[in-house]
């Protein structure tokens, strides 16, 4: 037990010394601005917007009250806006993190996982072992009451 403990210690100091290398490469720290500059600028977006909302909402009713068409108005209009706009900005993310970060991100990961030692089947983000898992045996006990027939409702 004791020589599986320092053995798993020492497989643990090995692959800590690839983050460490990992964590100070260049294509790390650009995946990482990228990822923070674009999270940082969407929020700021998105909190101005609902900012907007709320500051209208609050001082500015009589513009809220305006009505578009039937007992539709502008408030309405706006609450729906931030709906979309949500998810909007879910799919503006994805789309970013596809394109700009997914391909960077998985040239990283082979990388390390080809350092480290990984099977060729970890390396590429697809794990055959855990697609399908394995299935448990229902265990089968004996109920305490037994099952009714009818509802009593």
């Amino acid at each position: 037990m004791a020589g599986e403990a320092s053995s798993y210690r020492r497989s643990n100091d090995l692959h800590h010394v690839h983050y460490v290398a990992l964590g100070r490469d260049r294509r790390f720290t650009r995946l990482h601005k990228r990822f923070a500059y674009f999270s940082l600028a969407i929020l700021a977006v998105f909190f101005a917007w609902y900012s907007l909302y709320v500051a209208m909402s609050a001082f500015g009713r009589n513009f809220m009250n305006h009505r578009l068409t039937g007992n539709i108005n502008v408030g309405l209009v706006f609450g729906v806006l931030e709906f979309a706009s949500t998810f909007a900005f879910a799919w503006f993310y994805a789309h970013y993190a596809k394109t700009s970060l997914d391909p960077l991100a998985d040239r990283i990961r082979d990388e390390i996982d080809a350092a480290i030692g990984a099977p060729l089947a970890l390396r590429s983000g697809r794990r055959p072992e855990l697609a399908q898992p394995a299935a448990r045996p229902q265990a089968t006990r004996p109920s305490a009451r037994p099952e009714r027939k009818s509802a009593r409702w």
